[in-house]
């Protein structure tokens, strides 16, 4: 890890702090994908059908979070005037984490006399650990705005996501050969729990890293939060492709998900193999997306990998029983390359658009909306699928095709974005090392 920040060529402080917030990235990125905390997981939704939550608990558990996601602008109100986001970070991280523990025991505890109350009980606390967890995030993205410098952002959050996959991505193979094998609801509770361990440590480790927020005389009243970022054009157009590209993955997720698992009959262990593919080409393609979004641009990379991303909806509307298998891996395979692309460019492109004076609010801006969205997407998926379930055609399909088609809208409005020092969206000139300003 040394070396790799030793070759970016950055002050021997803000090195220290890379290292830390890489440590932190692996931590918290083994807590997220065991338990899906925040975006879901295929583990998740076999403990959700292990105590008998049916498709509209399961929708109601995927837009838990993004309705937390909602609440992002009262986080954004206490950053600018009352609590310094790294200790706003450390206190909601911290609580959103041990919600966790509590929750995956509720099964245990109330056992299976009460179902309706289990299943309420445990969407219940998720949905308040949610809240905590992205009050977190909205301080995370202000906090790393200021201490990674723009000139940097490319090619360090590339080493992240590269030390940060290497670990996650042989997880979910690991952990499914384990449900498969103990698959009971206690076993699902107790390997949720050490994740949830994992990342409290996580947050003690980035507890290192300083602050530079420059203290605000003028407090800034909440209505203005509101207002400020949808002031600024460019930064709307950004928010129009997050809610198309919002509404074509959340929405369909828990019900690929589903899919894998009941439709197609792919073991837990399985699936983990799938994932262990795309994790392993997540992190092959890292370094090569870091120097592409340096030479060029984070919004061209943005757009180079959703132009990927939009196809795979399709791709599984063409898969079946007999083909599902390689399919699978070959969606996997591409997916693992399109988003590494895409989460890398998708939050260096919210930085590089985003003023440094009164970022957090630009943060809730963008937490708020795709919250709101993804509380719309997976329900709008029930929709989808409830309201074609009585046609020959799988009705999960035609939510497939139906998110592809916001995956195209999506881009289109991210091709009006605007980035400073970016090579103009045409394909002669990605060959061609030109800036504009």
């Amino acid at each position: 890890m040394y070396k790799v920040m030793k070759r970016l060529e950055v002050p021997k402080r803000l090195r220290n702090d890379m290292k830390y917030i890489i440590a932190e990235g692996i931590f918290a990125g083994t807590f997220i994908t065991i338990t899906g905390a925040m975006f879901g997981s295929v583990f998740l939704i076999a403990f959700a059908r292990k105590i008998g939550m049916n498709s509209f608990h399961i929708a109601i558990l995927a837009a838990s979070p993004q309705l937390a996601n909602m609440a992002q602008f009262v986080a954004s109100f206490i950053i600018e005037n009352y609590i310094p986001r790294k200790k706003f970070f450390i206190y909601t991280a911290l609580i959103a984490r041990i919600l966790w523990i509590i929750a995956v025991f509720i099964p245990t505890i109330i056992g299976k006399n009460l179902p309706g109350l289990t299943i309420w009980s445990f969407i219940f606390t998720i949905a308040i650990a949610n809240l905590f967890a992205y009050f977190a995030g909205t301080a995370w993205l202000s906090w790393m705005k200021d201490i990674i410098p723009n000139k940097y952002r490319g090619k360090f959050f590339s080493r992240r996501n590269l030390y940060t996959n290497t670990i996650t991505m042989i997880l979910p193979y690991i952990v499914g050969r384990v449900f498969d094998k103990y698959n009971t609801i206690l076993s699902y509770a107790n390997v949720f729990t050490l994740a949830t361990i994992i990342g409290i440590i996580g947050v003690f480790i980035i507890s290192k890293v300083k602050d530079k927020m420059e203290p605000v005389e003028e407090k800034i009243k909440f209505a203005e939060i509101l207002k400020l970022p949808f002031r600024n054009k460019n930064f709307i157009y950004f928010l129009l492709f997050s809610i198309f590209f919002t509404l074509g993955t959340v929405g369909m997720l828990p019900f690929l998900q589903i899919y894998l698992l009941e439709d197609l009959n792919f073991p837990k262990a399985t699936i983990g193999f799938f994932l262990l593919v795309s994790g392993t080409l997540n992190v092959v393609s890292n370094i090569f997306w870091g120097e592409f979004s340096a030479k060029y641009g984070h919004r061209n990379t943005l757009v180079l990998a959703g132009c990927g991303a939009s196809l795979f909806p399709f791709l599984w509307v063409v898969t079946n029983k007999s083909n599902g298998f390689v399919l699978s891996i070959f969606i996997h395979f591409l997916g693992g390359i399109a988003w590494a692309g895409m989460i890398l460019a998708h939050l260096n492109l919210l930085f590089t658009i985003s003023p440094k004076k009164r970022n957090s609010a630009y943060m809730a801006s963008f937490s708020f909306v795709n919250g709101a969205t993804g509380v719309i997407a997976p329900l709008l998926g029930v929709f989808i699928i409830k309201m074609f379930e009585n046609i020959t055609f799988p009705a999960v399909k035609i939510l497939f095709i139906v998110s592809g088609i916001f995956r195209i809208i999506a881009v289109m409005y991210l091709i009006k974005v605007k980035e400073i020092k970016a090579v103009p969206l045409r394909l002669r000139e990605f060959f061609k090392p030109r800036y504009y300003s």
